[in-house]
C-alpha cells in the first residue's frame, strides 16, 4: 500500500521541525555534547548507588541526571541525539583499522554511519544512499576521493549540493587547491584533527544544512 504523498510531506515537515526545535534547546539550555555517554551497556553493569535515569538508544546509553535536576536539563541532549541518528554519513576509507575506530566513535556520537573501503563502493552507496554528510579520505586506488567526489558532483542535482568533507593526510597549498577545485565543502588533516574534532565538524556540517 502506497503512503499518500501529503502524510509523507508532512512527515518530513514535522521531523525538519523537531530537529530545528532541538538544536535550539541545546543553544539556550547549554546542553553538554550529544548525550551523556556512559561505558556501560547492561543494567548489572551500572554502580549499586547509580541514581540517575538510563535509556538505551541502540548500542549508546544515555544518562539523565535525576538529583537537583529539571527533567528539561537532560531531555534537549537525548533528543538531539535520538534526532541526529536519523542522519546518515558516509565514511569512504580504504584503510579498516582507521575507518571501524572512526567509524564507531560517530556511532557513540548518536549519528547513523554507511562505511565504503574503496572509492568505488564509496560512489555507488553515495547515489543509492544520498547521506547528508560524505567524509571521504584521498588517497585510494583505483578511485580516489578526488574522482570520487567529481563524479558525484556530477551524477545529479543531489550530488551538486552534497556535502562532502576531504580526509587528507597533507596539508599544503597544492592540496587545498586540489580539494577546492573537485568541489570539497572543507578538509580535514588526519595528523591534525583528532577523532573529537571530526566529529565535532560532522555534526556543525549537517546542523548548519538543517537550518537552511
Amino acid at each position: 500500500m502506497r503512503t499518500p504523498k501529503r502524510a509523507v510531506e508532512g512527515c518530513a515537515l514535522l521531523l525538519k521541525t523537531l530537529r530545528e526545535l532541538v538544536i535550539l534547546a541545546r543553544s539556550l539550555w547549554g546542553a553538554r555534547g550529544v548525550g551523556n555517554y556512559a561505558p556501560h551497556h547492561k543494567e548489572s553493569n551500572r554502580p549499586e548507588n547509580d541514581e540517575n535515569i538510563v535509556l538505551f538508544h541502540g548500542n549508546i546509553v544515555y544518562t539523565l541526571e535525576r538529583p537537583g535536576k529539571s527533567p528539561m536539563d537532560s531531555l534537549p541532549n537525548v533528543l538531539y541525539s535520538l534526532i541526529m541518528s536519523t542522519y546518515h554519513i558516509l565514511l569512504v576509507e580504504d584503510s579498516e583499522p582507521l575507518r571501524k575506530v572512526l567509524a564507531e566513535k560517530l556511532r557513540e556520537n548518536g549519528l547513523d554511519v554507511i562505511e565504503a573501503a574503496s572509492g568505488e563502493e564509496g560512489l555507488k552507496l553515495a547515489l543509492e544512499r544520498r547521506p547528508d554528510l560524505i567524509l571521504t579520505d584521498l588517497v585510494m586506488y583505483p578511485m580516489d576521493g578526488i574522482e570520487m567526489a567529481t563524479r558525484i558532483r556530477q551524477s545529479d542535482s543531489w550530488g551538486s549540493q552534497a556535502k562532502i568533507v576531504a580526509l587528507t593526510n597533507q596539508n599544503s597549498a597544492e592540496e587545498e587547491s586540489r580539494i577546492n577545485a573537485a568541489g570539497f565543502d572543507a578538509y580535514l588533516v588526519k595528523a591534525e584533527t583528532g577523532l573529537d574534532e571530526v566529529v565535532k565538524n560532522a555534526r556543525q556540517i549537517i546542523e548548519n544544512r538543517s537550518k537552511k
